[in-house]
């Protein structure tokens, strides 16, 4: 079971990752059947979540 949860202190492969015109800052949350990351759009300097 324990293998199954990964601790938060795990580095995230995403993290920093760039996606298009935005940059992943980080993971907001995660569901059954999705995850959730926090972004910046680095051309207008607006965060969004995707």
């Amino acid at each position: 079971m324990a293998d199954l949860q990964k601790d938060k202190s795990d580095k995230n492969p995403i993290r920093h990752r760039k996606i298009g015109p935005y940059r992943v800052l980080g993971e907001l949350g995660r569901g059954g059947m999705a995850q959730v990351y926090r972004g910046l759009h680095e051309t207008i300097q607006r965060e969004a979540a995707r």
